[in-house]
């Protein structure tokens, strides 16, 4: 671990409360002053004359020089000045419970004839008979008595530092405890949210989220470089959780993340070295390495509770979690690959259809596009609309079966070529259902020329049998047929194209899909189209 600027751990041993000892202490009859408070508490069946007497100086002063000379040693009692009471001291220890020393008054028959007492009568203003009146019962100590009392307050105060080191340590225990059974369910929490690795940016923002929830930061980032090992939708990226990490606030954790990355270990950073945006609490940065390379940092600050320095729970726990989101995020890389692999495949296969008619140049990317944009205004997810987009790009994969003479025939079609063309459905089905990447998508390829009056093919069905994906596929292919010119005949005006669609709910189209289509923004087809016929950036003939 390195560290920047000041940081040290606490060991102070912590103070007994003697409350408990010298209420015991006043259950014999005894007075008891602790070498701080010199202030005696309430005393058993006393009251208020016999308790001023204890308040004066004559009083205390004999306390004090006997606490003054026996601040180390045994337990000693010794006789007051003129006799009829002793002054029992217990003298202090330090150690891991620092121990107070205590000295209490026992007071024997003769007190109320001793020098002592008519001395603190007379300092108070109080009569004689009346502070014998308030203190009844305490004139009742000898030497031998009072010498066994101090043994007994010194074995009580012993039984209450046992008691507070035994207390302390259950508390550090439970302590402990809390934190590991928050370690295992943070850990288990964030294993179970790494069964998708397509979606690096959300589990990233969960596992800050997480990761602050069973610690006391008040904030946590995580910055991660531009690497091959980064899944893209994070490279180069700062986020965090329970902070805006813009402007400098961000530059600050920005430099603390380099800062691990550079030492390669955990570093704190705290004191003047710490830059200014973090207020003076102390900064802990974990570097996060992805197959045995450094790729970013973790970044935690403004940690709560009743203790603010950073404890080995935290470092402990800070490199558990890199460690978790390292692995995880290799993962997410690794698969973000095998996707762009995959979708450049589909795309390639999609545009080797289109390339078989230069008149669908583009129609499959078109189609894909449309279908998104419909799957989203349908309330799907993202994953959900992204394999919608893919089974529009591959939903006339079948097309490679169909002769070119047939696709690229000019005028129309006899009954015998359309049967040809008919088949493409199925033949795309049979092509692709032994690919499992590609098992979900099968009934958009299959079902996308069925109709909502259950006149279309390959199966005539209808209404909400028709799958959805079919029936999403469906009104966009249709849409962009109509918009394209093709071998039989030239694009379509928007505006008619439009109407045709509108007129097609309840019949071709099932009802509650073409209002939402009718809202779609075009703009990106339109581009999209205009690249396909060769043009920079104008709106193809169709859009007129």
């Amino acid at each position: 671990m390195t560290e920047h600027g000041s940081f040290r751990l606490r060991t102070e041993s912590k103070r007994l409360d003697v409350g408990g000892v010298v209420a015991r202490g006043g259950g014999m009859g005894l007075p008891v002053w602790t070498g701080e408070m010199l202030t005696p508490p309430g005393v058993w069946g006393w009251s208020g004359a016999g308790l001023r007497l204890l308040e004066t100086r004559a009083v205390r002063g004999v306390v004090e020089a006997a606490l003054s000379r026996h601040a180390v040693g045994e337990v000693g009692a010794n006789e007051v000045p003129g006799g009829g009471a002793w002054v029992v001291v217990v003298p202090g220890v330090t150690g891991a419970v620092e121990m107070p020393g205590l000295a209490a008054l026992a007071i024997g028959e003769a007190f109320e004839s001793s020098p002592l007492f008519t001395a603190a009568c007379a300092e108070a203003g109080i009569d004689a008979g009346r502070a014998r009146e308030d203190m009844p019962g305490a004139c009742r100590y000898t030497a031998r008595s009072a010498l066994s009392a101090g043994r007994a307050l010194a074995l009580f105060r012993a039984d209450a530092a046992e008691l507070s080191e035994a207390s302390e340590a259950l508390s550090a225990f439970s302590a402990e405890l809390s934190d590991a059974y928050e370690t295992i369910s943070l850990l288990y929490n964030i294993g179970r949210s790494m069964h998708n690795p397509g979606r690096a940016d959300a589990f990233a923002r969960e596992f800050l989220g997480r990761l602050r929830g069973a610690t006391r930061f008040g904030w946590m980032a995580m910055s991660l470089d531009d690497l091959p090992q980064v899944p893209s939708v994070l490279a180069s990226g700062l986020i965090a959780d329970g902070a805006d990490v813009s402007g400098g606030f961000g530059r600050a954790v920005s430099i603390a993340a380099s800062r691990a990355r550079a030492s390669k270990e955990s570093v704190i950073i705290k004191g003047p070295g710490a830059p200014a945006e973090f207020g003076g609490g102390a900064v802990l940065a974990q570097p996060i390495e992805i197959a045995g390379r450094t790729v970013g940092s973790l970044v935690a600050g403004r940690k709560g509770g009743g203790d603010p320095d950073l404890s080995s729970y935290d470092l402990q726990l800070a490199e558990s979690a890199a460690r978790f989101l390292g692995s995880h995020l290799h993962t997410c890389a690794l698969f973000e690959g095998q996707q762009r692999m995959f979708v450049g495949t589909v795309h390639a296969l999609s545009a080797a259809i289109d390339a078989k008619d230069p008149y669908t140049n583009g129609h499959s990317e078109r189609v894909a596009h449309l279908a998104r944009q419909l799957a989203r205004a349908c309330g799907m997810s993202d994953e959900q609309a992204d394999r919608v987009h893919i089974a529009g790009l591959l939903h006339d994969v079948g097309k490679i079966g169909v002769p070119e003479a047939v696709l690229c025939k000019q005028g129309r079609l006899t009954d015998e070529e359309f049967a040809l063309i008919k088949r493409h459905p199925e033949i795309g089905h049979r092509i692709l259902r032994d690919i499992p990447l590609l098992s979900d998508i099968l009934p958009g390829v299959l079902h996308h020329h069925e109709r909502w009056d259950g006149r279309g093919y390959p199966a005539n069905l209808e209404a909400e049998r028709v799958p959805m994906l079919g029936r999403l596929i469906a009104i966009c292919d249709a849409f962009d047929a109509m918009s394209s010119t093709r071998s039989y005949r030239r694009a379509m005006p928007r505006g008619h194209v439009l109407g045709e669609i509108e007129r097609s709910a309840g019949t071709q189209h099932d009802p509650s899909l073409v209002p939402l289509f009718l809202g779609l923004d075009l703009s990106e087809y339109d581009r999209m189209v205009a690249r396909a016929m060769g043009q920079a950036s104008s709106p193809p003939a169709a859009a007129a």
